[in-house]
């Protein structure tokens, strides 16, 4: 299918008391729609995501700094954590949305600070401050779940809302 990048200019930020996963899922529905309503002219279904990273109850979004990244990293270092990403998607004709929410469990290496420092400096924008899918990090040692969650976007999930379209 062919396909634009637009991005939505949602805040990422967490409400108080708000689980991970609902504010995944809020956040790819409010990204969803938000694109949606400037695409009301042309009809499209619209994907909205979201994911965080979250280890022993601390939510980890994008680092803020290189610094923060390889802090985030050296606390994920040796740890097993949740990854949780939101998919929603959006009607522009009609603003109708449907979202889902997928997790899963990453178990990382242990890694040295300069490794953390390295690394951190490659994904100031991503959730965790590392990208499963960069093969030379190589800081998965498993994964409990779909891997794609852990990417950002689970295709199975996505073809499943999709479907709830035709």
């Amino acid at each position: 299918m062919p396909f634009k990048t637009l991005p939505s200019r949602i805040p990422e930020t967490r409400k108080n008391g708000e689980t991970p996963a609902r504010m995944v899922r809020r956040l790819a529905v409010q990204k969803a729609l938000a694109t949606a309503r400037k695409l009301r002219s042309r009809p499209s279904l619209v994907v909205g995501s979201d994911t965080v990273v979250v280890l022993k109850g601390k939510v980890f979004g994008k680092p803020r700094s290189s610094a923060h990244a390889s802090s985030m990293l050296m606390e994920l270092s040796g740890n097993i954590h949740r990854v949780y990403t939101g998919v929603a998607v959006a009607d522009s004709g009609t603003l109708r949305s449907v979202s889902a929410v997928d997790a899963a469990r990453v178990r990382f290496r242990r890694i040295s600070l300069d490794e953390a420092r390295f690394i951190g400096r490659k994904h100031l924008d991503k959730a965790g401050s590392y990208a499963f899918q960069d093969d030379g990090d190589g800081l998965v040692q498993s994964v409990d779940g779909d891997w794609q969650t852990v990417v950002g976007l689970p295709m199975r999930t996505l073809k499943r809302l999709l479907n709830k379209f035709r």
